[in-house]
């Protein structure tokens, strides 16, 4: 699969964690991050044409927008607030409004970051993938995405969540 990159251009780092601790129903919504990320490849993406690249981009791969890490701890043994599993991901969505505790889990979890991309990597279809906004742990059902110094984490989420990557993850999965 490849994807477009021009995102290095593009600086964006909004602050969703400023809608209060436990609770986001004010953070943006989907659209308004889309607009605000990359509003020309969303354009095309709604148009379903993103053969038809915006002036100055190239084809790449998702590897040159993000790393996936994996860092894996023991639930009982860390110092995080947050507990992330698929539970708490809404299809489509783009942060992710409830969390659980660490203390309510047993097994190794994922560290994850804030500005981190998780994507849940169970049953594709679903669309589950959000922008960290505060760092915690998480299942290992879901996959941890760095952004590249130089790379907007909301086009590299922006990107998870267009049709083209559904397809692709439907197909291979």
């Amino acid at each position: 699969m490849t994807v477009s990159s021009r995102a290095r251009a593009h600086r964006c780092h909004p602050d969703p964690a400023s809608a209060g601790e436990g609770s986001l129903s004010s953070a943006p919504s989907h659209s308004e991050i889309l607009r605000g990320a990359c509003p020309e490849w969303n354009q095309r993406a709604q148009n379903d044409n993103v053969e038809e690249l915006p002036s100055g981009w190239r084809m790449g791969t998702l590897s040159e927008l993000c790393s996936l890490v994996s860092d894996q701890c023991d639930p009982t043994k860390t110092d995080q607030k947050i507990y992330v599993g698929l539970e708490h991901i809404d299809p489509g969505a783009f942060t992710f409004s409830r969390f659980g505790s660490p203390k309510d889990v047993v097994s190794a979890k994922n560290r994850f970051q804030k500005s981190d991309v998780l994507y849940g990597k169970l049953r594709p279809y679903l669309d589950k993938a959000v922008l960290a906004d505060r760092e915690g742990i998480c299942s290992t059902d879901i996959l941890v995405f760095r952004s590249h110094k130089d790379v907007c984490p909301l086009f590299v989420l922006a990107l998870i969540h267009s049709k083209p990557f559904l397809d692709y993850a439907v197909l291979t999965t």
